[in-house]
């Protein structure tokens, strides 16, 4: 327990001593004034003791990478809860992993989300507020530290992040021709709760003489981005350093898939119509929503009309007698 000046703990371990010698300042020097925000004590320990992997203090920062991995896949078991713990009656939801490690991830996307500097400063300005010294804070006192030290106006990403449910699913298409690179991200949310996820998502791209990092911000689902790119590319990886708590269905390049298939689609993306290059004759031509629903199937049409479709990402799928082969296109 984190009684004032004076931590006890039934072991020394480098993790418990850290989680609790933390609390000595988030939850005892600032406490937070209800069970409902209680990740602003127990979030807020746990992702301190992580930063001590992370900064290479007591642990090695090699398993930095391990403990977001170890968050996620426990997180990834409750697509339905936030951090703002609205049922406090709920004694093992209230301890459980979404105060203590959504509410790390939560500090850690925030962290992302207004760099290094602001988020630290905005942090230490945070504890060391004598308004709020040895009383009571919520999380909208947070908010405001952080919004004044990033000057960025956060109220939408707490909105999803913390009083939001669950977390997204994101899938990336992109597809490079000539000097152009094209990428469009479809995300898929958990919970009904949250329309969009906001938050920037930086991609590692990598080629034979090029790896290099962009971020991209998308602010609906099926943004497409096009990108001046003249390097070659062999791959693209989503997030590769675990900043955003999101699970990642597949990333994949139009142009490979195309290559492994029989037929071809064009233009893709389009607006309006798809145009499909086969020799088949008799064949039958399916369209799935990302999710996987059947949305249209016909029969031995080349061009479809797409016009009525939302903007997004889909698979179109072409099946004749012993073959069966999908290509993903964009709606614009």
């Amino acid at each position: 327990m984190e009684h004032p000046t004076m931590s006890f703990m039934g072991n020394y371990g480098g993790e418990l001593v850290a989680h609790e010698l933390a609390h000595q300042w988030f939850g005892n020097k600032i406490t937070c004034s209800s069970w409902t925000e209680l990740w602003l004590n127990e979030g807020f320990a746990s992702y301190i003791t992580a930063l001590t992997y992370d900064f290479n203090v007591v642990h090695d920062s090699i398993y930095f990478q391990n403990i977001l991995g170890f968050w996620k896949r426990d997180l990834f078991q409750y697509p339905n809860e936030s951090v703002f713990r609205a049922d406090t009656t709920d004694i093992r939801g209230l301890f459980g992993p979404n105060t203590y490690l959504k509410g790390a991830y939560l500090l850690h996307m925030l962290r992302w989300k207004v760099g290094d500097d602001a988020f630290f400063r905005g942090l230490k300005n945070y504890a060391e507020d004598t308004t709020y010294a040895y009383g009571f804070v919520d999380t909208d006192d947070l908010k405001g530290h952080l919004e004044r030290s990033s000057r960025m106006d956060l109220t939408e990403f707490f909105k999803d992040w913390y009083y939001g449910k669950g977390f997204p699913d994101y899938t990336t298409l992109w597809t490079k021709e000539a000097d152009e690179l094209s990428i469009t991200i479809q995300q898929q949310t958990s919970d009904p709760s949250v329309y969009f996820f906001d938050i920037p998502i930086p991609y590692q791209i990598v080629g034979p003489s090029i790896d290099t990092t962009i971020i991209l911000e998308p602010r609906f689902p099926g943004q497409t981005f096009r990108i001046p790119f003249t390097a070659s590319i062999d791959s693209i990886i989503f997030d590769p350093d675990q900043w955003i708590l999101a699970k990642n269905s597949f990333i994949t390049s139009i142009d490979e898939i195309e290559n492994q298939n029989s037929f071809k689609l064009y233009p893709n993306p389009s607006s309006d119509f798809l145009n499909i290059d086969t020799d088949l004759i008799d064949f039958e031509v399916r369209i799935y929503d990302i999710k996987g629903s059947l949305i249209d199937s016909r029969a031995n049409s080349k061009r479809i009309d797409i016009q009525e479709l939302k903007p997004s990402i889909y698979w179109l799928e072409i099946r004749a007698k012993n073959m069966q082969e999908r290509i993903p296109f964009v709606k614009e």
